[in-house]
């Protein structure tokens, strides 16, 4: 998970992790941290976990709880003013029945759980299943699709497949069989990034947005060091006099407005003087015949 990749939360299953390995991968990668759910039993087998940016994603205040070992890992983080985001992810058993089996069994250890954990927000992993027939190539549903289980989970979080409703008719395939290496098999409920993964499920991912953050514009445009690499430009020094130019118009405009305003202050100040004076001469001349007078205002 680099930072330019601008990954700050990544699910992996099939990870195959003991404890010792983790301690392992946390001092060779310091900006990761794991967080790993295996299986009781056998834990070098299976498994998933929940692997965070610690240059993108406060680590320091993350929780993660087990509701499956080596299924299911729950993970909470920081978000936004406060804010938590939960996400759920999940390895589900490739065999039909289990498949159906461990969605209920995910529900009800959230129900046990009650409100010692948060209620997933976001659903992700290899559910080895699809929702709907028109993510598999020839479109169809094979026994574990689809299942009662399944929906009534998604019913249950409040979730939907997203990418499907913004995509009703695309198909971008993420698994590939490796008996039918050119054919697509199935479409995950995500978006497909760059290949930096090379098995037979393609990588994925989702950009959330947190409606009650403030809008955010594209930033104002600055030179970067390579444009000091474009030598025709500075040679010309096109830049250079066209900034300097710019600099010299503006200030004279500036002068220019401030000797004009100053001008105009000038007149009115003079104006007002000169009604001053004449006022003072027709009070002093209506005194000397012995006649009252006073100002009118002006309209």
């Amino acid at each position: 998970m680099r930072t330019r990749e601008m990954l700050r939360i990544l699910a992996v299953q099939e990870t195959h992790l003991l404890e010792s390995h983790v301690v392992t991968l946390h001092e060779t990668y310091r900006d990761l941290h794991i967080l790993n759910s295996s299986f009781p039993d056998l834990p070098n087998q299976g498994g998933v976990a929940v692997v965070l940016n610690k240059h993108l994603v406060r680590t320091e205040s993350a929780r993660h709880w087990n509701l499956i070992p080596g299924r299911a890992i729950l993970v909470s983080i920081d978000w936004h003013h406060g804010q938590r985001l939960a996400l759920l992810a999940v390895y589900a058993p490739t065999n039909p029945t289990d498949n159906r089996a461990f969605w209920y069994d995910v529900r009800d250890a959230l129900i046990a759980a009650g409100a010692r954990v948060p209620k997933p927000q976001v659903l992700l992993g290899d559910l080895n299943m699809v929702e709907s027939a028109a993510d598999r190539f020839p479109a169809h549903l094979n026994t574990q699709d689809a299942s009662a289980s399944f929906l009534e989970l998604m019913a249950w979080l409040d979730l939907v497949d997203g990418w499907r409703r913004m995509n009703s008719r695309l198909h971008r395939p993420t698994f590939r069989s490796a008996t039918r290496e050119h054919t697509p098999e199935s479409t995950a409920s995500t978006y497909p990034v760059s290949a930096w993964c090379r098995t037979d499920h393609s990588p994925v991912s989702v950009e959330l947005v947190n409606a009650s953050m403030p809008f955010v514009g594209p930033g104002r445009w600055t030179m970067t060091s390579k444009h000091m690499t474009l030598r025709d430009l500075w040679e010309r020094g096109v830049i250079q006099r066209a900034w300097t130019k710019a600099k010299d118009r503006w200030a004279q405009e500036a002068r220019d407005q401030e000797r004009k305003r100053g001008a105009r202050n000038d007149e009115y100040l003079r104006k007002l003087e000169g009604d001053v004076v004449t006022a003072e001469q027709r009070a002093a001349d209506a005194r000397l015949h012995g006649r009252s007078w006073q100002t009118t205002p002006a309209p």
